[in-house]
C-alpha cells in the first residue's frame, strides 16, 4: 500500500515501554481496517495529546502514515480534524 495522508478514526491510545506512542487507527474513506500505529521518539507526547483529545471530543485524527498495510507503521505526522 502506498503513503496515506486522510483523516481517521481513532479508538485506542497507549504509551508502550520505550516511550513511543501508540494508537489504533482506522481510515475515515476505508483505505485501511482497524491497525496500529507508533510515533516517533520526537513525537511521541503531541501524537498522545493529540489521541486523547480526539478520542474526548470524539473528533477524527488526521494521519500521515508511510505505508499503512504495515502493522505498527510510524506517524510521520498526526492532528485534529474540526
Amino acid at each position: 500500500m502506498a503513503a496515506f495522508e486522510g483523516p481517521c478514526q481513532i479508538r485506542r491510545a497507549l504509551i508502550m515501554d520505550s516511550g513511543l506512542a501508540q494508537v489504533d487507527l482506522q481510515a475515515n474513506d476505508g483505505s485501511f481496517p482497524w491497525n496500529w500505529f507508533v510515533s516517533s521518539s520526537a513525537n511521541s507526547k503531541q501524537v498522545l495529546a493529540v489521541a486523547l483529545t480526539a478520542m474526548a471530543t470524539n473528533k477524527l485524527a488526521y494521519a500521515v502514515v508511510g505505508d499503512a498495510s504495515k502493522p505498527y507503521a510510524q506517524l510521520v505526522d498526526f492532528g485534529l480534524v474540526k
